[in-house]
């Protein structure tokens, strides 16, 4: 996952001490609290397995002036952290890697009581690779602070989910809470399949194979994704996979296209 540098925000209109200024008056840190605010949400509070989650995050500018960002505003490519906890208490990080992400441009205005958000798919998590091998008690640091499945939300239960955003100080949204049930009957069949392979994730989540694939280990997976389709038309997992497939084929024709037009190209 990408980091960002920490944001800046500056408040127009505030004289000597502007947001930016308060990074050298820590007693003063407390009142970025009352200038900008923090709050995330998700298109819906009930998921079935396997299913990606949309959120948003809303930086609010709660102050009489105008707010200018100084760096983007998202998840995964700036200052935006995302956490996921099972029981809220412990919240490890999720991390999307190269995602499908929404943000602010730099040098963002917002102005008074306006919005800028930032936008996620939450499904495919770059879970550490390190620990294999390692004893159970340095996996269990390692899960105080990253998840350690490809899935977000791997198994039924209530999630809890809450952001930060850094810039001179974090801030940090109230938790939201959302229900993952088991799915039935032929979304059941599809699941089983796919709830172990981290790759399925990978792909509904980008609409691209992982970079790490041989020729032949594509052809397979995209195999095996094409017959999912065939025999299970109408599951819950069909449209994501065949939208992602879609936009996977349209790329790589695109590719395909522009390596041929570079091969003539090249002197004879």
């Amino acid at each position: 996952m990408k980091r960002a540098n920490l944001a800046i925000v500056t408040v127009f209109g505030l004289g000597a001490l502007g947001l930016a200024s308060l990074a050298a008056y820590p007693d003063k840190i407390e009142a970025t609290s009352k200038i900008v605010s923090l709050k995330i949400s998700s298109d819906r509070t009930n998921y079935k397995l396997g299913e990606v989650v949309k959120l948003s995050i809303e930086l609010k500018n709660e102050s009489e002036n105008n707010l200018v960002i100084h760096d983007v505003f998202g998840v995964g490519d700036g200052s935006v952290r995302v956490f996921i906890s099972s029981d809220g208490k412990t919240y490890p990080e999720y991390s999307p890697g190269w995602g499908q992400m929404d943000f602010a441009s730099t040098n963002t205005i917002i102005k008074p009581n306006e919005s800028i958000v930032s936008s996620a798919d939450v499904l495919w998590h770059s879970k550490p690779n390190a620990i294999k091998g390692e004893s159970d008690a340095v996996v269990k640091e390692v899960a105080k602070k990253t998840l350690l499945t490809d899935y977000a939300f791997p198994e039924a239960g209530i999630y809890f989910i809450k952001a930060t955003y850094t810039y001179n100080e974090s801030l940090e949204s109230e938790p939201i809470q959302i229900t993952m049930t088991e799915p039935v009957g032929e979304d059941l069949e599809v699941w089983n399949k796919i709830k172990n392979r981290g790759e399925f994730a990978f792909f509904i989540q980008n609409d691209y194979f992982q970079i790490d694939y041989k020729p032949e280990e594509r052809a397979k997976f995209q195999k095996e994704i094409e017959n999912i389709l065939i025999d299970h038309p109408t599951s819950l997992y069909a449209e994501s996979l065949r939208q992602s497939l879609e936009k996977f084929r349209a790329s790589e024709a695109k590719r395909q296209d522009f390596l041929r037009n570079l091969q003539k190209q090249k002197p004879q």
